[in-house]
């Protein structure tokens, strides 16, 4: 026997990443590899720029990856309060509030190109401490406001808010 007037489950993203592990028996984060919209700022009070550069974005720390930075020595680099395209490399101490993401960056993204997702525009999924944040639209530079993400945080339990752009 149905029932007609059941109220239809809210629509999720079936697939979730899930933790994995290397070779070396180290966690892997499901966030490695995914593309994201990132805000990089000066490591620093003040606007100082002699403690390098990073990112608070996505929750936890996210910097710059040495190896990235040795091989590309020429290449552009973030500068403070500049959207970038970034994949994810590496996430230390997976699972956890601390630690940071190890970011390979890709390409700047002008401010005017970047989209602020609004409750209804997404799907989320939750894995690992992560809460990932899947656009129902797609081919748009999204990036979530700091405001909904604090709420989120809050809300959710969660230590990072990823919006992949490449899922």
């Amino acid at each position: 026997m149905s029932d007609s007037n059941a109220v239809p489950a809210p629509q999720t993203v079936q697939t979730a990443p899930t933790a994995d592990y290397t070779k070396h028996g180290e966690v892997q984060s499901p966030a490695e590899g995914l593309e994201v919209i990132v805000k990089f700022y000066y490591n620093g009070r003040h606007g100082e720029h002699k403690k390098g550069i990073l990112t608070r974005t996505m929750g936890k720390i996210g910097v710059l990856s040495k190896q990235w930075i040795f091989e590309n020595p020429k290449a552009l680099k973030p500068k403070h309060k500049e959207f970038w395209k970034v994949r994810i490399l590496k996430e230390t101490f997976v699972g956890q509030e601390r630690g940071c993401f190890i970011l390979e960056p890709l390409f700047v993204v002008p401010h005017i190109d970047v989209v602020k997702l609004i409750p209804g525009m997404f799907d989320e999924v939750f894995t690992n401490g992560i809460l990932y944040i899947h656009p129902k639209t797609k081919d748009f530079k999204f990036i979530m406001s700091l405001d909904y993400k604090k709420k989120l945080f809050s809300e959710r339990k969660c230590y990072s808010v990823v919006v992949p752009l490449n899922i």
